[in-house]
């Protein structure tokens, strides 16, 4: 399953990514890897470098890809509109397609939803828009089901979420900052 989970800037993006990733480990015991730092529930951290390695190995049956979560934080350092044709967005394309068989669930989130990839786009099957109200310490979740238009609205304690992860953590830019070869962004 494909979730965008949008907002603008302190609106509980990630602590909604967070909340779902945890919740899938908890309940159904779930792999999370995930592109920011999780604290107090096992996970493994993911760079472009490290995607790029385990989806080839998973294509190679070197790795299991199966029965996950992907949280991606800032999901447009991974899936740039504007580098479509390069080889790590088809390589998420190809990951994202395939996410249903293998009981994949990934959780991507963006301030801007047009800032990622078209074809990724396309086969976004809930959006959730975030809204934090810092009086009551809860977010908002209007989530709707891009294929038969379900729609639900649910509410997140944010307190009960911090502990599992930073609001200060910066995810990190991709690419050249972990020296991929050029030739493998292209």
């Amino acid at each position: 399953m494909l979730v965008s989970v949008e907002g603008r800037m302190g609106m509980g993006k990630t602590l909604t990514a967070t909340y779902f990733g945890v919740k899938e480990h908890q309940e159904n015991g779930k792999r999370i890897f995930a592109t920011y730092h999780l604290h107090g529930v096992k996970y493994e951290y993911l760079t472009l470098e490290t995607f790029y390695k385990l989806f080839t190995n998973a294509e190679q049956g070197i790795t299991e890809l199966s029965h996950c979560v992907f949280l991606l934080d800032e999901a447009y350092l991974f899936m740039d509109s504007r580098l479509s044709s390069s080889q790590i967005n088809r390589l998420f394309n190809a990951f994202t397609f395939q996410s249903r068989k293998r009981e994949v669930d990934i959780f991507l989130t963006t301030h801007d939803i047009m800032r990622i990839d078209r074809r990724i786009r396309s086969n976004i099957d809930i959006r959730i828009s975030c809204r934090f109200n810092p009086t009551t310490q809860r977010v908002t979740l209007r989530m709707r089901d891009m294929h038969t238009g379900w729609r639900k609205r649910v509410l997140i304690s944010a307190p009960a979420v911090y502990p599992y992860y930073s609001t200060e953590e910066i995810v990190r830019p991709q690419g050249k900052a972990y020296r991929i070869k050029q030739a493998d962004l292209l």
